[in-house]
């Protein structure tokens, strides 16, 4: 049966006692829906996330490959202890990351003496039709979803810098702050302006948080050379800019970012706010 199989897999990957301790735990947790959809792996993994979600008590999320013959698609996979995370919530954020989805399932997992789990599948892709495996970001956007749903950063369209560009939820809210200080300096007519010139040219976001790095990080001492390829780079990057205004816009992110003699983004542990002297 399903569960001997499970108990099976469960003692290869723990050994017999233990494996034998979580099957009992989980034998009759699992819905019939769950275990007509899932394979044994696929559950003896989710049983170990389980695990560590119950000690951890927040947002588990994972990123993995949809079964064979969907290879266009990914699996979103959201478990929380207590309640399921609202749709209504969701999808907006997702939408923010430049995720699609597709459809979702819902399964419910009750153990002995714990409040309800829940279990969200969403299959999912990027907004071209790609797999999130195809993306940069892929393995940042659990912790970009996790840092969201606990209030570490913001809810914004530049989010999808993280599947873009390959940039963490803390790269990508400093390039929120130096937006938000070009707006202040009028160096930009409106944000979405500013967003729309990472947005299309995610490579000019990438390099600049390279360079902010470079620049700035206290652990690195990164010669001339290689800031002059840094700055190089980005001005190559900056051509494929079709019209001025943007072009405008994108010299002087660059010209802030040379102007910026000090930041607390490096300190550790990191800090609740990102702070930048010019």
């Amino acid at each position: 049966t399903w569960e001997e199989r499970l108990r099976d897999e469960l003692a290869a990957r723990h050994g017999q006692a233990r494996g034998r301790e979580l099957a009992e735990r989980y034998s009759r947790a699992f819905s019939a829906d769950y275990c007509a959809a899932t394979t044994v792996a696929r559950a003896a993994e989710d049983v170990e996330r389980i695990e560590a979600l119950l000690a951890r008590r927040d947002l588990d999320v994972e990123v993995v490959p949809a079964c064979q013959g969907r290879e266009y698609l990914s699996e979103l996979r959201v478990c929380e202890v207590g309640q399921p995370v609202a749709l209504a919530d969701l999808l907006p954020r997702l939408q923010n990351f430049g995720v699609r989805v597709l459809y979702e399932n819902v399964h419910e997992v009750r153990l002995a003496g714990c409040d309800p789990i829940f279990m969200q599948v969403f299959a999912v892709q990027t907004g071209d039709g790609r797999p999130l495996s195809a993306t940069a970001g892929v393995a940042l956007l659990a912790p970009a979803l996790a840092a969201l749903k606990q209030g570490l950063t913001e809810d914004d369209a530049l989010n999808a810098l993280t599947l873009q560009a390959g940039l963490s939820w803390r790269e990508v809210a400093v390039l929120r702050a130096y937006l938000a200080v070009a707006l202040q300096m009028k160096l930009g007519p409106t944000l979405e302006s500013l967003r729309r010139v990472l947005l299309g040219h995610s490579e000019l976001a990438r390099l600049l948080i390279e360079l902010f790095k470079a620049r700035l990080n206290p652990d690195t001492d990164a010669s001339p050379d290689r800031l002059a390829h840094l700055r190089s780079s980005y001005h190559k990057a900056r051509e494929q800019i079709d019209n001025f205004a943007d072009d405008l816009l994108a010299r002087n992110l660059l010209a802030l970012v040379e102007a910026t003699v000090r930041t607390n983004y490096f300190r550790e542990p990191a800090e609740t706010h990102i702070s930048l002297k010019f």
